[in-house]
């Protein structure tokens, strides 16, 4: 991880470090629930875990974006915006899942509003996951291999979830919990704000940390 002083971890930061463990805990959860119940977006319980998990994305992404911002802003801004889109397009195909098991024959990819409701949000979540990754890897603020790992979870969100794939994705969730967990166990057990955390003091002027402490 990158290099860490020592201070009082603020409640915001527990609170990202526990949603980058819940989130694709819980979403893998769902992936199970749907294969269970034979095949992925068709299903009450999977969706409503889905949901959830969704909902708990935002708090997730941003944590690790507010990671990035000292040493890569623009990226940050830009994939933090992205993360909160994408989220909602999760939510919007949990809804979808659940009114798909309840109405068999009125899925809401039928209507006019159906590609800006669900394509659009939802090719931007594994796009998020997979800067973030990199962006994760390169600035050295996690391990490596974290990093890269979250990018190949991106990759493989959406080779599961359009052709439908259930262990596919129950793996794809699996290896973005690997690849989150460990940052956000790291938050939630060290005495270190997000911030600090990912701060590596060694390759800023010491008025850049003092500012990103800020």
């Amino acid at each position: 991880m990158g290099r860490m002083n020592e201070t009082t971890s603020t409640p915001l930061a527990r609170v990202h470090g526990g949603a980058m463990i819940a989130a694709p805990a819980l979403l893998a959860a769902s992936s199970i629930a749907y294969a269970a119940a034979g095949g992925l977006g068709n299903d009450q319980v999977g969706g409503t875990i889905q949901l959830y998990a969704m909902a708990a994305f935002p708090l997730a992404l941003l944590g690790l974006t507010r990671i990035l911002a000292p040493l890569r802003p623009r990226a940050a801004a830009i994939l933090s915006v992205m993360a909160v889109i994408g989220s909602a397009g999760g939510v919007a195909y949990a809804v979808d899942a659940i009114h798909t098991a309840v109405h068999p024959e009125g899925p809401l990819d039928q209507f006019p509003v159906g590609p800006l409701i669900l394509n659009a949000p939802g090719l931007t979540f594994p796009l998020t996951l997979m800067g973030i990754g990199i962006a994760l890897a390169r600035s050295g603020v996690a391990p490596s291999w974290s990093g890269y790992a979250l990018a190949v979870s991106g990759l493989l969100f959406p080779l599961s979830r359009i052709p439908s794939i259930a262990p596919l994705a129950t793996v794809a969730d699996l290896v973005m919990l690997a690849a989150l967990a460990p940052v956000g166990w790291s938050m939630l057990r060290s005495q270190t704000t997000n911030e600090e955390f990912a701060r590596p003091v060694a390759r800023m002027p010491q008025s850049g940390a003092v500012a990103a402490a800020r």
